[in-house]
């Protein structure tokens, strides 16, 4: 993959600077979308050692995803953190590993550890899953450092990768989803209380199925408790009817021949609840770039319109990565009745 045009840090800080202002003129977006075409490489190399990892440790079913952080993402990211620097955010370029069981999860973990890579592993890495958000969030954090001698501009370069089982993702990818919907960030403390502590209940007792710690706010509870105070919040936020019945048909699905080696932009419309897919081929980069920050820069006012810039094979794959731009929330849904169902009545 040929690299060209990487901006210095000094004028992505300044780049940062200004997104943190309000700033956006087209001089600073070219400097963005640069800084962030620039981790595709890296993303495809920390993707080659995440897959050996998974391949020595033979997990099966496996589902591994890319994508390239949302310029919003950047933008809420840079104004909730006064020391925050766009030069130093680690997690422009994201991968995403979805597994079956908490096992396979700290599987990968140990072999990523004591694996041979030329990269830096940043450790200890953020265990949500033992040591929950306040907000319900698990899932297992790793921090890349690249180090490449024969491309010094992403010298340095970092990238987050997350390990999750099938559980947690769908968890977190239905906040996300009730995120759109309500127009609000519940990932960053936005939007109804109520809304947000069904949500924390909804992990714990996820949690207590996974045999793994409860989150704080939940410590002693019993999956009965837990289900009692989840139906009385749905009796008045009527959450689950909102996330019921949202999903994307096929025929709302608009999409080029897919790229399966390549990018994909993504946009969600959620008023005309429609998907449009346009792939590119890995050398495609910039082109896929440019279409995304054009989009993010068009629609930047309206919270109807969702863009996102992915790598992950076929639309079907797409679609298990990431559910919530198809306003997927089935496997939730389906998971918490089941789990609520275990402690007696009716789901």
């Amino acid at each position: 993959m040929e690299i060209t045009g990487v901006p210095s840090k000094k004028a992505v800080r300044r780049a940062g600077i200004a997104l943190r202002c309000g700033t956006d003129d087209a001089e600073m977006l070219e400097i963005v979308s640069k800084w962030r075409s620039a981790h595709a490489y890296p993303l495809k190399l920390v993707q080659g050692v995440l897959r050996k990892a998974i391949a020595s440790q033979k997990v099966e079913g496996s589902m591994i995803a890319q994508r390239i952080k949302r310029l919003s993402s950047i933008t809420g990211k840079l104004k909730r953190f006064d020391d925050m620097c766009l030069d130093r955010m680690q997690d422009i370029g994201g991968i995403r590993a979805v597994v079956k069981s908490i096992d396979e999860v700290y599987k990968i973990e140990n072999a990523l550890q004591h694996g041979r890579s030329h990269h830096e592993l940043q450790l200890p890495p953020h265990d949500y899953i033992q040591s929950p958000k306040s907000d319900g969030y698990r899932s297992l954090h790793q921090v890349f450092r690249i180090k490449s001698s024969k491309h010094h501009e992403i010298d340095g370069l970092s990238v987050e990768l997350q390990i999750r089982t099938q559980l947690q993702h769908s968890w977190a990818t239905a906040v996300e989803t009730i995120g759109m919907v309500e127009k609000a960030s519940f990932k960053t403390g936005e939007g109804d209380e109520r809304i947000r502590q069904f949500f924390r209940l909804a992990s714990a007792l996820f949690a207590i199925e996974e045999k793994t710690p409860l989150p704080s706010y939940a410590a002693g509870k019993t999956r009965e408790e837990l289900t009692l105070e989840i139906r009385n919040l749905e009796q008045t936020t009527k959450v689950l009817p909102k996330l019921e019945g949202l999903a994307i048909g096929a025929r709302r699905i608009e999409t080029t021949d897919p790229a399966f080696e390549g990018f994909n932009v993504l946009l969600l419309d959620l008023l005309r609840r429609k998907v449009s897919l346009t792939s590119f081929k890995s050398s495609q980069l910039g082109v896929a770039e440019e279409l995304y920050m054009a989009l993010e820069h068009r629609f930047k006012d309206d919270p109807l319109k969702q863009a996102v810039l992915i790598s992950a094979g076929t639309v079907k794959d797409i679609k298990k990565a990431y559910p919530n731009y198809f306003l997927d929330t089935a496997s939730f849904t389906r998971h918490l009745n089941r789990l609520m169902g275990k402690a007696g009545g009716t789901a």
